[in-house]
């Protein structure tokens, strides 16, 4: 199938019932895919890509070297961070058995029933309203790193390496959006396993399942990404208080916050009571009807919603470890770590317990960096009374706060200065001491 045919297909009418199957279909489009792009595709991808005779070459870089790291820094924070930072990989060694039964518990088991979520009143157009453009689709491929491929073992370069390769996937996306569905085989993942903590390495819970999707499904999901990040800026859609996954400086911008709110409890001699907040297995748990009911409340358009809820039909997984692949497990549940666009749909399914905290008032109540929550009360019961409605509101999601994870500090700004010691409490238990300035802030 050339480039040519999947565009004619791309602005047919939606197929009935009958025409299952059609030829023109994203299974077949991506059944085809393989044998178009094949004979264009160099069989590796080469150490330099831009191999150019007067290109002055540039200088390797030296980790001891500050004036280097500097110069490395300058050029791709990214690519410096990793230069400095990572060591030889750690591979998990758990027997395969014992990670697959681990992992099939948490993505194959029946999600609870989530509630409705409160809708928006606002005329919003929908975010596959125009179909997608070759500028488009071209600025996610260029602006995408060579990362791990996935089964069909094509890489970004690969993609980059075909002539007019931006508008022949501008036209496999625009036929997915017109059939509001992706092809099988996208929907096939193999999962690597990273370490949280060098500690505990035979300890499965320790260990975080990261998805390696085909490149063009990852290119699909960007561009979606993008469209939703958009759509997001331009109503207003996510609450400002998060900060995770988003264009901004969020770390900066939380720590700023809470360094004012500190400030101003020492000056007007007032208390400020704060705690942080851990979600359990919150990317691997999140009910996949929450997703598709956050999306539709706010008011994202069917298309898209029915676009996202075939991505999430009838997914699977292969977990590798100890030099072994698992059986395909079924991904019931959760979003795929991995994904481009996971942590906007996270985001958007916890959206409204931010909203509900922070009401109408003035004063930050709630900062968020994805499933990362940092609560703030001007006395102890304002803040216990904003951990009963988190808990109840998470509860009734399927997800659940870890009181081992989770911290808190009343800091007493009245002379003399200090923390009381304080109790709060999440469900039935007690979060654990913090410290602030050497001191315990509670029993």
């Amino acid at each position: 199938m050339a480039v040519a045919d999947i565009q004619n297909i791309s602005f047919q009418q939606k197929p009935t019932p009958s025409e299952e199957g059609d030829e023109n279909s994203p299974e077949q489009v991506s059944g085809n895919l393989p044998e178009q792009v094949s004979g264009n595709l160099p069989e590796q991808v080469p150490r330099n890509r831009y191999n150019n005779k007067n290109r002055r070459p540039q200088r390797e870089i030296n980790i001891e070297d500050p004036q280097s790291c500097q110069t490395l820094f300058g050029r791709n924070r990214k690519i410096a961070v990793r230069e400095i930072c990572d060591r030889p990989p750690i591979r998990c060694e758990i027997p395969i058995e014992i990670v697959e039964d681990r992992f099939r518990k948490a993505w194959d088991s029946a999600p609870p029933p989530v509630p409705d979520l409160p809708g928006n009143n606002e005329n919003r157009s929908p975010i596959l309203e125009q179909v997608f453009s070759i500028t488009e689709v071209s600025k996610k491929l260029a602006r995408a790193e060579n990362t791990s491929s996935g089964s069909d073992r094509l890489t970004y370069y690969h993609w980059r390496s075909i002539q007019q390769g931006a508008k022949f996937l501008t036209s496999a996306f625009n036929t997915c959006i017109h059939f509001q569905k992706i092809p099988p085989t996208w929907k096939k993942t193999t999962t690597i396993l990273i370490p949280k903590t060098k500690d505990q390495l035979d300890n499965p819970s320790n260990w975080r399942p990261i998805a390696l999707s085909n490149t063009i499904y990852k290119i699909f999901t960007k561009v979606l990404a993008g469209r939703l990040q958009d759509w997001f800026a331009k109503y207003g859609a996510l609450s400002p208080c998060q900060k995770g996954f988003t264009p901004f400086d969020g770390v900066l911008e939380h720590n700023f916050v809470l360094q004012t709110r500190l400030e101003s409890a020492r000056s007007h001699k007032k208390d400020l009571c704060v705690a942080w907040l851990d979600v359990t297995n919150a990317f691997g748990a999140l009910p996949h009807q929450l997703i598709y009911k956050a999306l539709a409340a706010a008011g994202t358009g069917d298309q898209f919603v029915n676009v996202i809820q075939n991505m999430y039909t009838q997914c699977t997984t292969a977990i590798l470890s100890n030099n072994s692949a698992a059986n395909s497990i079924p991904i019931n549940s959760g979003v795929k770590q991995g994904c481009p666009i996971s942590g906007l749909l996270f985001n958007l399914s916890v959206d409204h317990i931010l909203r509900r905290i922070q009401g109408t008032s003035n004063c930050h109540r709630i900062l968020a960096f994805a499933d990362d929550l940092c609560l703030l009360g001007d006395s102890a019961d304002e803040l216990q009374d904003m951990l009963v409605v988190v808990h109840q509101e998470m509860v009734s999601i399927g997800l659940h706060l870890n009181p081992n994870k989770s911290f808190s500090m009343h800091f007493y700004g009245s002379t003399p200065v200090n923390v009381p010691p304080s109790t709060f409490r999440l469900g039935s238990s007690c979060s654990p001491h913090s410290c602030h300035l050497g001191k315990k802030s509670m029993q």
